[in-house]
């Protein structure tokens, strides 16, 4: 039967204690746990901490639960880590038993936690919960109304105009919502011609002309179920002549590779822009299992977007965009914490 002794460590006591539990739960997932000679089974998280996006200074309550492994009638014990350092009652949390509580969330406190749970037949550790500070970084290119970002445009020629530079980051990733100025009110962009938002935060115009030369408003939010940050730029977009031709068709955004956490939603999205515009943009999709991830799919025809919702590992894979006149465009799916 494998045996883990304890040594002295250079390292602090905290990470060598650590250390030692994770060689213990190591020999423990090497070994089948024997009771009085007989196979039984080992311990297992019944139930998984779970993590998310949380304000500045919230309270934070993190649950994890174990059984101790059959023929084991003694309820196992807890311990917490974050980012892999052992945690005591200190540090910003509270530890009773198998819950943890994040007194004031802060940059400090945030990080990935787990918990690991001991019997008499082993430790298993569960997996991790993501804890994470709501932030959004925007630098608004202007947000004064009266006075605008000045940009100008070729008219039939494919562009695009930005909101903040560089583009905005934050968590969760922040989605920007374009509008556009027509008469004394700001409407939604479905209102401006050959126009369409990207994920990316950029608004894409497909065959520019004077009919886009108007005041835009820009709103770039992180949200979450529990709170928003949010912030608002005015780009004013003027439209010069094109004496040449114009633009044949192109890719103006093309699908992205996507990392996304299991059960989140996955967006991808092509826009393509000039004359002639492509009557149709069609989606290919090659998964894991398709069949399963067709079922999930929605797709936007009004601004060339496929959605995959609650995404699994059957939805690990490739989506292809397709429109007559260009070589198709394609995006991997990545799946993280798949069991």
């Amino acid at each position: 039967m494998a045996v883990c002794k304890r040594r002295r460590s250079k390292l602090g006591s905290t990470a060598a204690q650590f250390q030692i539990l994770l060689c213990c739960l190591f020999l423990t997932i090497l070994q089948v746990a024997t009771v009085s000679g007989q196979q039984t089974l080992l311990p297992s998280i019944t139930q998984h901490p779970v993590g998310g996006i949380f304000a500045q200074d919230s309270t934070v309550e993190l649950n994890c639960e174990a059984s101790s492994g059959h023929g084991d009638e003694t309820p196992p014990t807890y311990q917490w880590v974050r980012d892999n350092t052992l945690l005591g009652g200190d540090g910003g949390v509270t530890i009773s038993g198998n819950s943890l509580v994040i007194q004031s969330l802060n940059v400090e406190t945030s990080g990935s936690y787990a918990c690991l749970a001991t019997s008499n037949l082993g430790t298993v550790i569960s997996a991790a919960a993501e804890v994470q500070l709501i932030t959004l970084e925007a630098n608004v290119l202007s947000n004064s109304e009266s006075s605008p970002h000045l940009t100008s445009v070729v008219a039939g020629i494919p562009d695009s105009i930005s909101c903040s530079s560089p583009p905005a980051t934050g968590i969760p990733s922040p989605e920007t919502v374009w509008k556009v100025m027509l008469g004394n009110s700001y409407l939604d962009i479905a209102g401006s011609p050959n126009t369409l938002p990207g994920i990316d935060g950029r608004l894409y115009f497909l065959q520019p002309s004077e009919d886009n030369a108007r005041l835009y408003r820009c709103e770039v939010t992180a949200v979450t179920a529990s709170d928003n940050l949010d912030t608002f730029g005015y780009v004013e977009l003027s439209v010069t002549g094109n004496s040449g031709a114009p633009s044949a068709p192109v890719f103006l955004l093309e699908p992205q590779d996507t990392t996304a956490n299991v059960g989140d939603n996955a967006y991808f999205q092509c826009i393509v822009g000039g004359d002639p515009l492509p009557e149709t943009i069609e989606w290919f999709i090659d998964t894991q299992d398709t069949e399963s991830t067709l079922k999930r799919v929605v797709y936007f025809d009004s601004d060339s977007r496929v959605l995959v919702t609650g995404v699994d590992s059957m939805d690990v894979g490739t989506y292809t965009c397709a429109a007559a006149g260009l070589e198709n465009s394609s995006a991997t799916l990545t799946v993280r914490g798949i069991p």
